[in-house]
C-alpha cells in the first residue's frame, strides 16, 4: 500500500510534457522555434552537413541574436537533427503513398555498378500530381546482397 501512495504522490508532482509547451504555444513562440530548428536540419541535410555542427549552430544562433526569442528558445542538438529528418520523410512518404492509391504511377529502378559485394538500386516513382503534372519521387534506396543478374529467376 505505501508503494501506491508514493507511486501516486510522484506522478502528481511529476509536470506532464504537454503543460511544460502550453505557455509557448499560446503566444506562438513555440511553433516559430519549431519552423527555425525544421528549417535548419533541412539545410544540415540538403548541404550534407555533419549532424555534430547542429550543437554549434544552436550556441551560434544565441550570440549571434542574443535579442530574438526564437533564437533564445532554439535547442537544436544531434539527436534533434537526427530525428526531425526521419519524421518529415515519414510524412512525405504517407503523401506519397496516398497519392500512388489514387491515381496511375510507374516505377523505375537503377543499380549501381559496384563490382564488390552489395549493390545499392534506387526506387524511382513517377505520378501524376495534383495540377496534372508529371512528379518523380526518390521511394528508397535498398540494398541488395549478393547476385543481382536475374540469373537465378531461370534455373
Amino acid at each position: 500500500m505505501e508503494a501506491i501512495s508514493w507511486k501516486r504522490k510522484e506522478k502528481a508532482l511529476t509536470p506532464s510534457v504537454a503543460n511544460m509547451f502550453k505557455a509557448k504555444e499560446e503566444n506562438g513562440l513555440f511553433q516559430h522555434i519549431m519552423e527555425a530548428e525544421t528549417i535548419m536540419c533541412e539545410l544540415i541535410a540538403q548541404y550534407n552537413l555533419p549532424v555534430a555542427s547542429s550543437d554549434k549552430f544552436t550556441k551560434g544562433f544565441k550570440s549571434m541574436f542574443p535579442d530574438s526569442k526564437i533564437a533564445h528558445g532554439f535547442q537544436c542538438g544531434r539527436t534533434q537533427t537526427t530525428a526531425v529528418p526521419g519524421e518529415l520523410s515519414a510524412d512525405q512518404q504517407k503523401t506519397l503513398f496516398g497519392g500512388l492509391q489514387k491515381g496511375p504511377f510507374s516505377t523505375s529502378t537503377d543499380g549501381s555498378n559496384d563490382t564488390a559485394g552489395d549493390k545499392q538500386f534506387s526506387l524511382l516513382v513517377r505520378s501524376v500530381g495534383k495540377n496534372l503534372t508529371l512528379q518523380s519521387e526518390l521511394l528508397a534506396v535498398p540494398t541488395c546482397k549478393g547476385s543481382a543478374t536475374g540469373e537465378l529467376n531461370y534455373l
